[in-house]
This record gives C-alpha cells, structure tokens and sequence, in this order.
C-alpha cells in the first residue's frame, strides 16, 4: 500500500484571496518563508464535484482506518465553518490555503493569454482576481499531524478588471477619471489659488481574518 499520495488539478475560474504569491511571508511554523494563497470555489462549481473525490480518494487510500475529523484536511467549508456568517460573498463555498516553498522559486504566473508574466505587480494579481490555476495536493504523516494539503504550482490570471479587490487597498482605475491635459492645475497645485496639497493618507491594508483552522466534526469538512 502507497504510503503518500500526490495529485495535481487544474481549477478555472475560482477566486483567489489572502494573495501572498509575489512576495513570500513567514511561515505559520516561523521556520522560513512561503508563498501562498487561499482558493474560494463554489459549491456548484462545474469542478467542485471532481476536488471533493480527489481529496476524498486520497484520504481512504493513505488513512482508511483513521476518522476523517482526526485529520488535517485542506478543502473546507465555509458555511459549515461559520466564515459565510462573517462575509456574505463566502456563502455556498468551498475553501482551501495552498502553499509553495521558497527554495522552489516564485509561483509561475501567465496572463489571459497566456503569456509569461515576469513582473507582476499588485494592480495586476491581488486578492479578489478570477484565476485559473494548477494545484496539486498531497497527503502528509507527521507525528504529530497527519491529513492533506496543498500546494500553488501555477497561476493564469483570468479577470482583475470585472471583480472586486477583497485586501482592502483602493482600485484606482475605478476611484479615478482621466483628466484632459492641464486641467485645474492652476487651482490645485500647491501655492495656487485653490486647496493646499495635503499628505495622502494609507489605505486600511488589513485583510479580513482568515478562516478558522479547526475542523468540523462531520467525516468531512465539506
């Protein structure tokens, strides 16, 4: 009987959120640094179906004689969680954080059309963009853990115009108009005639507290 089980799926057109894939951060552990992100997809989703029998497979063929809820298992609910109570968009959802370690280089990450993107910025990939993207998970057997989880191989950016930004930084091609040439310089530059120049306050940054860990105590958290 194998005794680790790796699989990878391609998801298309799944939002993502706590976008951590153009610079790395701590790990949860403290022991080195990360990329990461968190995958929202929707109960009716075309692909839920075929996620829930890849994770589900993988835990009967590595822990067939271990409760479920004892496990450490990525896919989650977000209703049966509490998460959908706190933000209405999480609603019929499933949810998982997949990660990738730094020694492995940065998450590859193409456009619509698939062409290499080499430097993405935060206007381009954020949290809140439709993407599509390649997953792969894997079953772990710690001594003091055991389950499934995931790690980000690739992203293909589908949509980050028609969505709306969920790390709570301003969308300034939305809070902005275009301005024809010179207009109401006169007025508003600093020592005019009109308002002063004042000092740009930062946006509230802060990203909505992430879901709980803890599992719930049905066979399976979905």
């Amino acid at each position: 009987m194998a005794n680790r089980a790796s699989d990878s799926i391609t998801l298309k057109n799944i939002e993502i959120g706590y976008e951590h894939l153009l610079e790395p951060t701590p790990k949860l552990s403290g022991d080195g640094m990360e990329y990461s992100v968190q995958i929202t997809i929707p109960k009716d989703h075309p692909q839920t179906g075929e996620l829930k029998k890849l994770v589900g497979g993988q835990i009967k063929q590595i822990f067939p004689d271990i409760d479920p809820s004892k496990l450490t298992i990525a896919l989650r609910d977000n209703d049966k969680e509490g998460n959908a109570k706190k933000y209405d968009y999480l609603e019929n959802t499933l949810f998982f954080n997949a990660r990738r370690q730094t020694k492995k280089g940065r998450v590859p990450i193409v456009s619509r059309y698939n062409k290499p993107l080499v430097e993405v910025s935060g206007d381009t990939l954020f949290s809140g963009c439709i993407c599509n993207v390649v997953v792969n998970f894997f079953t772990f057997n710690h001594p003091s853990s055991k389950g499934v989880a995931a790690s980000i191989e690739a992203v293909q950016i589908v949509d980050n115009v028609n969505v709306q930004r969920r790390d709570g930084q301003v969308d300034t091609s939305n809070a902005f108009e275009a301005l024809e040439e010179d207009e109401n310089i006169d007025s508003f530059a600093p020592g005019g005639d009109g308002a002063t120049e004042e000092k740009a306050e930062k946006p509230d940054s802060k990203e909505q507290k992430k879901p709980d860990p803890e599992e719930e105590d049905d066979d399976l958290p979905w």
